[in-house]
């Protein structure tokens, strides 16, 4: 090493700084984050936690910005709530002990999942609500039911029937919803009557799966 390389190294500056020279790298130093792997239930923790934390303010508002049904609503319905989160542990979070496993109504691996999703729709009634849709909202899961049919990775043949029907129970629902003007779990509007707003952008399609904003006072 040079001289000049060990004055550098020294007083921790670039050889470019030490030079004057004119670069467009941009240099940094820091140490790497542990990678704590993603789970399911610990992904549904932080939701729930999240929740909570919006729930906790006086006046509050929630606008969602969405490419697929919102969790929420698949989380009122039971077959529709196991089969989103087989296809998270299966087809996003890569689950190495769902490797060739196919989808079964009741799989005890739901259990614990299940209870967190009762507490986050509940705290998602709870709150007042503006959604904003599109053509492809409804699409998502459609398409993850069709590509799981098609690639027989259902146990029962009649189960991807039974998902579509489910599908059309929710939105049958999400659509009273709308037109009641609050918030409700499946047709039933919360005893406080928060109002609920559905928009459909036609326009813009948007680059994440979903994206939400809330505000608050105090």
């Amino acid at each position: 090493m040079s001289e000049l390389q060990q004055l550098a190294a020294h007083y921790q500056v670039s050889l470019d700084q030490l030079l004057n020279l004119q670069s467009d790298t941009v240099l940094f130093t820091g140490k790497p984050i542990a990678h704590t792997p993603v789970t399911l239930e610990s992904w549904l923790t932080r939701m729930l936690g999240q929740l909570q934390l919006m729930n906790s303010f006086g006046k509050r508002h929630l606008y969602y910005l969405l490419k697929d049904i919102p969790p929420f609503y698949h989380f009122q319905i039971p077959e529709l709530a196991e089969f989103k989160m087989f296809f998270w542990m299966k087809s996003i979070l890569h689950y190495d002990s769902l490797k060739g496993v196919r989808f079964r109504f009741g799989d005890p691996q739901y259990a614990n999942c299940h209870a967190l999703c009762q507490r986050i729709v509940a705290l998602y009634s709870q709150m007042p609500t503006t959604e904003i849709w599109n053509v492809e909202s409804v699409n998502s899961t459609l398409r993850q039911i069709e590509f799981y049919h098609q690639a027989s990775a259902f146990a029962s043949p009649g189960d991807a029937c039974l998902l579509y029907e489910k599908v059309t129970e929710l939105l049958d629902s999400i659509e009273y919803q709308a037109e009641m003007g609050v918030k409700c779990v499946l047709k039933q509007p919360s005893s406080q009557s928060l109002p609920y707003r559905l928009f459909v952008n036609e326009l813009i399609l948007g680059t994440t799966p979903c994206w939400w904003n809330w505000t608050t006072s105090a």
